[in-house]
């Protein structure tokens, strides 16, 4: 198409289009000259690739291809203008799509997406009880009451445990001498020697506890020394009945 104004609009298509322009003057005499316009394509925008962070981290996001002017949407929450490297922080367990829009210098616009996954902080409870103490996850609770533990879950992100602990504490023999009873070795690998066992009035019952009052043997009268070979390590009780009472040994497994 031509035209003879002396300006024209044009909207270049292509990567390139050239435009020529012929002008006569008064003695019909010619001259002619051409401008070649290039289309942007825009800027090839690069963003950091898609990330999975923990619930109340930050993720380390950069983008590069433009000329240092950038916008980050957030999905309608923001924009942002952030610097070419900044972070997000994840305050809630949730996926954060950012839209990023950068620019050449001629204004022509890039976009990417960047996709951050949050991974939610675990919650687990336990109820344990123990007598005179209980481990759990290795840290040991004398006392009954709540507790909190602070661990990591498969996902490397943290874990609350709420660990509900009840404590009973036992009474013994108050006066051993009394009844010449003694337990040995203690702590033992393998067997264990009742000495004094005899010496009891009106014995009762022998029963092996484990740190949680739960029986795992019940002892015949006659029997002093018992195999503990087979147990694995830990505390036991031996809770012996007689006429005077009840009263409680502490047997150390190794």
């Amino acid at each position: 198409a031509s035209t003879t104004t002396p300006y024209i609009f044009v909207y270049p298509t292509g990567p390139s289009q050239t435009y020529q322009v012929t002008a006569v003057d008064s003695a019909g005499c010619i001259a002619t000259d051409s401008v070649t316009y290039t289309v942007s394509t825009g800027p090839t925008i690069v963003a950091t690739g898609d990330q999975t962070v923990c619930e109340g981290d930050s993720a380390y996001i950069s983008v590069t291809g433009g000329i240092n002017q950038y916008i980050w949407d957030n999905n309608g929450v923001g924009p942002y203008n952030f610097i070419p490297n900044d972070f997000v922080y994840m305050a809630m367990a949730s996926s954060q799509t950012l839209v990023v829009t950068g620019y050449d210098s001629l204004g022509c616009t890039g976009t990417d997406t960047v996709v951050i996954t949050g991974i939610p902080i675990t919650f687990d409870s336990l109820q344990v009880s123990g007598i005179d103490s209980v481990d759990v996850n290795g840290q040991t609770y004398t006392q009954s009451g709540v507790y909190y533990q602070y661990l990591t879950n498969a996902a490397g992100c943290d874990s609350i445990l709420t660990v509900d602990v009840t404590i009973t504490t036992v009474s013994g023999f108050e006066n051993l001498s009394a009844y010449n009873l003694s337990v040995y070795p203690n702590p033992t690998r393998g067997t264990i020697t009742l000495k004094g066992i005899n010496n009891l009035p009106g014995l009762g019952s022998i029963i092996l506890t484990d740190n949680k009052g739960v029986e795992v043997r019940r002892i015949e009268n006659n029997f002093s020394v018992i195999d503990l070979s087979d147990f694995t390590t830990g505390v036991y009780y031996l809770q012996i009945n007689f006429d005077d009472g009840v009263g409680r040994l502490k047997v150390i497994k190794q």
